[in-house]
């Protein structure tokens, strides 16, 4: 009875562990994606700075971005992060084909909304804001 009861705690605790957690040198280049998923909002923008090399890297399952992450997980500070960084690739998709602008779906945060737009649309919006609005009415 006593080696199930520690066979059972053994088991909750590995259910418990994130998919990350104790992997070491594999999962390192993936502690971005961790801090994200976790919202260790500090952390990841400390990764972010140290190791830009993360800011495009995809969870090994769902292809999923930091970015794309951020944005379902609602977390305005590290979209802003990620979006400033100019290594970002944002048009990155997914394992299920979703650039992180699609994730905008999962959002009601007008100023997330405007932040992964603008930067998903630059030339677009340059192009609109050097267009007078009077040329259009002639």
């Amino acid at each position: 009875m006593k080696v199930a009861h520690q066979f059972k705690q053994i088991a909750d605790r590995r259910a418990a562990r994130s998919l990350f957690e104790g992997r070491g040198a594999r999962t390192q280049p993936l502690s971005l994606l961790q801090a994200v998923y976790f919202d260790r909002t500090e952390r990841a923008k400390a990764i972010i700075e140290a190791d830009p090399g993360q800011v495009n890297q995809q969870d090994p399952f769902t292809g999923l971005t930091p970015l794309h992450v951020a944005i379902f997980r609602q977390n305005v500070e590290v979209v802003r992060a990620l979006v400033a960084h100019p290594r970002t690739d944002i048009n990155l998709r997914d394992g299920f084909n979703r650039r992180p602008i699609d994730m905008c779906v999962y959002t009601r945060d007008e100023e997330m909304f405007l932040i992964v737009v603008g930067r998903t649309h630059q030339k677009e919006l340059l192009e609109l804001n050097n267009t007078s609005a009077v040329s259009h009415i002639r």
